[in-house]
């Protein structure tokens, strides 16, 4: 058995990760096994995922950094609800908005209702312009309805609302989550009528 100790390492090689926290490492491995440790002292974030019940039926609970979020669906209107809390920052954001995709499939549902009441966005102007890609990459696209509501309207909010209309997605800053709600019940099922083209917003790779 082979062990060496480095950054890099092979998929046809098994990995050990050892993290700054473990205290002791046990390894198993036949003779002609290689294994590499990771050492790393990034501080990375943990997601954590878990169902939770809700009145209508399962809801999903979700966590990355210093975000939480719990999903729920409201069939009278076909709406999948999403409520946060901490701040909205890049590195954990990507994880939220999969997470809401794959519940809004299970429940083929296109419209999606954000309440953001309890959280900040904490995206620099860079950040906020690049955010359709973000949204794209992670399953949104334009056949979603979404609304976004946040206890009070900022320019930065604007902005992100400009940059994903200019980009081709349906998504609306509201302050009032009556109105969020009203705008996606209006919005037309683009499942009864010709499929919707995706939008044509595609970036170069970074």
């Amino acid at each position: 058995m082979e062990i060496s100790l480095g950054t890099r390492t092979s998929r046809r090689n098994p990995v050990k990760i050892l993290r700054p926290e473990s205290r002791s490492l046990r390894i198993d491995a036949g003779p002609d096994e290689r294994i590499y440790l990771i050492v790393s002292d990034i501080d990375h974030s943990k997601t954590e995922n878990r169902m939770i019940s809700t009145q209508n039926g399962k809801g999903f609970q979700g966590a990355s950094g210093l975000l939480t979020w719990q999903l729920a669906y409201r069939a009278d209107h076909n709406v999948v609800l999403l409520e946060t809390t901490g701040p909205i920052e890049k590195t954990w954001l990507s994880a939220m908005v999969a997470s809401t995709v794959a519940f809004a499939e299970q429940h083929q549902s296109w419209r999606i209702l954000a309440d953001h009441q309890k959280s900040l966005l904490k995206l620099d102007p860079v950040e906020i312009y690049y955010c359709p890609r973000l949204l794209f990459s992670n399953g949104i696209n334009s056949q979603h309805a979404i609304s976004l509501v946040f206890s009070r309207m900022t320019e930065d909010l604007q902005f992100l609302e400009n940059v994903c209309r200019n980009s081709g997605l349906h998504l609306s800053v509201f302050t009032e989550p009556g109105l969020a709600l009203n705008r996606l019940i209006e919005a037309v099922d683009p499942l009864a009528s010709p499929r919707a083209e995706t939008s044509a917003y595609a970036p170069e790779q970074r």
